[in-house]
């Protein structure tokens, strides 16, 4: 046995218990598995014959049920193949042949019927990217919609149910054990296929472990069954261990997949665990030395096991740990959805990129699990997805923001490669209302000095110059600020409030028109703002209104519903509560005022009609609070 390594020795440790199980596993007859493998083959070839036959007769022939038969055979037939690893079981325990290619057969039914409810759960079409589901075979016959995943799902109830009275036809006390177990394993990967379906904001450590022991230790039950059926084989501890971690190393191969589908996954649990702040070690370290720990486990239980037994779990153990190396887990074939590429190559993602594409490019750390911006907490309900990414409704104070969502170093990159490349919409909004804003901060200025933060293309510096303010402007964009340096010169900077401090202060109106939506740490940003104005300076904050008219229209095909460019979504009471804890007193909700008749087009005119405004902003003007204390 292997002792627990060191993390930095756990690759060679890993290496080590290869060539160790492949030794072991040189004691496995491989020609008594074969004959195994062949039973199942003509056991299944038997039940399918039947299968076929038994729908005919009851429906008189019916065409539409010999079709679904027929298809549904065919799948069965192809899918064999996720029975291999009862042969080589079987090989262990030798159970009477007659028997075992009944049992196999049936058993295998009702594990393949599981599969093919799950591929109507998850809407897969393509399996392992070679062969239609049986939900695409029905879909390309029936059409999308729910006849043929009814039909899908049909086919599945008539495959259990027809391995069920496969396992009744015989009453003898193995036949009983077998049925028993089957049924008392599939009851419980069915409550795991429901579990998996609850709310991702709820999901913890010790629900993911669960989850695998119901759905995934429970589902191989259903199989073992055939060969083992009272769970009195030496092998069961290994098994139980084996198909945790089989689960595991599914969960790295599809963890952009999961991640895009809001599903639980190993890495995703490992991701949210690590403490804020922790850039030690990747997402990727962490589950490697996790899934190590699995394997020394698993080598541990081999010591225990006669040798017939042991030969086999070896075979196990050593095709597992081919995977984990294939993945890249341990060194061996590169990750290339794992590892981040090297920094000067390009992401290759762009703002709209989906959330499974983020992952797969930069690996599972491009992506980030976050509370509640405003105030903190992370009791919040999923209230939609868009391109893999969730956005939530905070419990505590109505903010919305998208959780897991990527990190600010891929959010920064994506800007850096894009520059120049994206017209933020907003940008227009900042054209439509640079004379209205300028009118509102003249009135209640009390000083010239402003400063644009995030000024996009200039429009409101230009205005506010020709109102007699003296503009400075500052932008994540060098694009941007080389477009404005002829005419605004050493009054333009590159910052990004919130990063760092900005190159002046003393200012009588510093205006965010845009900008909170797209920080991660919109606190922040409002704490540096505070720094820079003057005490009785003016402070405009705009931003999307999730409860503008134009969310309650269009929802998440509003255009301000970015998960990339905009991270948070402000409700009147949000924005409020998060400028009063950075030290402001809200002043006025800005209401700029409808658009001229000679601009105005219906769809403008219908927001207003409706309620609201034609950009769908909230904006409000603040100034310091005279008695706030700055956090020390």
């Amino acid at each position: 046995m292997i002792p627990h390594p060191d993390p930095v020795d756990m690759a060679a440790a890993m290496r080590a218990l290869r060539a160790r199980a492949r030794d072991h596993a040189a004691g496995v007859d491989a020609r008594m598995v074969e004959s195994y493998r062949d039973e199942i083959t003509a056991g299944l070839a038997d039940a399918l014959e039947r299968f076929q036959q038994s729908a005919a007769a009851i429906t008189g022939g019916d065409p539409t049920t010999a079709d679904l038969a027929a298809q549904t055979a065919g799948y069965v037939q192809w899918m064999q193949w996720a029975l291999w690893d009862l042969p080589a079981f079987a090989a262990a325990i030798a159970p009477p042949r007659a028997r075992f290619r009944r049992a196999a057969a049936a058993c295998g039914f009702l594990y393949l019927a599981f599969r093919i409810v799950d591929d109507v759960l998850d809407r897969h079409y393509l399996y392992r990217e070679r062969r239609p589901t049986l939900l695409a075979t029905f879909t390309e016959s029936h059409g999308h919609g729910h006849v043929s995943e009814a039909m899908t799902v049909l086919a599945a109830f008539l495959l259990c149910f027809d391995g069920l009275e496969a396992l009744l036809a015989d009453d003898d006390a193995a036949s009983i054990a077998t049925l028993r177990q089957a049924v008392r394993a599939a009851r419980r990967a069915i409550l795991g296929a429901i579990l998996e379906r609850s709310d991702a904001g709820a999901w913890t450590r010790e629900r993911y472990e669960r989850l695998i022991a119901l759905k995934n230790v429970e589902y191989s039950r259903v199989l073992a069954a055939a060969v083992d059926p009272d769970g009195s084989s030496p092998l069961q501890p290994f098994l139980t261990t084996y198909y945790a971690l089989a689960q595991r190393l599914n969960d790295v191969q599809d963890h952009s997949a999961d991640d895009a589908r809001g599903q639980p996954n190993f890495l995703t649990m490992l991701r949210a665990s690590r403490p804020a702040g922790d850039d030690t070690s990747s997402t990727m370290t962490l589950a490697a030395d996790a899934i190590g720990r699995d394997f020394i486990a698993l080598d541990s239980l081999l010591e225990t096991m006669p040798a017939a037994e042991r030969s086999v779990a070896a075979l196990k153990l050593g095709e597992s740990l081919d995977e984990a190396f294939r993945l890249g887990l341990f060194g061996g074939a590169a990750r290339s959805q794992a590892a981040s590429p090297p920094a000067a190559a390009s992401s290759g993602l762009a703002w709209d990129s989906p959330a499974e594409e983020v992952v797969e490019r930069l690996g599972p750390d491009a992506l980030e699990d976050v509370g509640c911006a405003v105030c903190g907490s992370r009791d919040a309900r999923l209230l939609f997805r868009k391109d893999g990414f969730a956005y939530r409704r905070c419990a505590a104070c109505s903010h919305v923001y998208v959780s897991p969502r990527v990190t600010s170093e891929v959010q920064a990159r994506i800007a850096q490669e894009m520059d120049g490349l994206f017209d933020d919409p907003f940008l227009d909004v900042q054209r439509i209302q640079a004379e209205s804003l300028c009118r509102v901060l003249e009135r209640s200025a009390h000083g010239p000095h402003l400063l644009d933060v995030g000024f996009g293309r200039g429009y409101l510096m230009h205005m506010a110059h020709a109102h007699g303010f003296e503009a400075y402007g500052a932008d994540h964009s060098p694009v941007l600020i080389d477009a404005l340096r002829p005419i605004f010169g050493r009054r333009l900077a590159r910052a990004t409030l919130g990063d760092g401090p900005l190159p002046w202060s003393g200012f009588d109106v510093l205006v965010l028109s845009h900008v909170l939506e797209h920080l991660m740490d919109p606190a922040a940003a409002l704490g540096e703002a505070r720094k820079v104005l003057n005490a009785d300076g003016l402070l405009y904050v705009a931003v999307p209104d999730i409860g503008s008219v134009q969310f309650r229209v269009f929802g998440k095909r509003w255009n301000a519903i970015s998960p990339i460019v905009h991270p948070q979504y402000f409700t009147e009471a949000s924005l409020r509560r998060l400028l009063g804890d950075a030290g402001f007193d809200v002043l006025t909700r800005v209401d700029h005022g409808p658009e001229p008749p000679v601009v105005a087009t219906p769809a403008t005119r219908l927001f207003r009609a409706l309620g609201g405004t034609e950009t769908g902003e909230l904006a409000l003007l603040c100034r310091p609070a005279a008695t706030h204390a700055d956090p020390a």
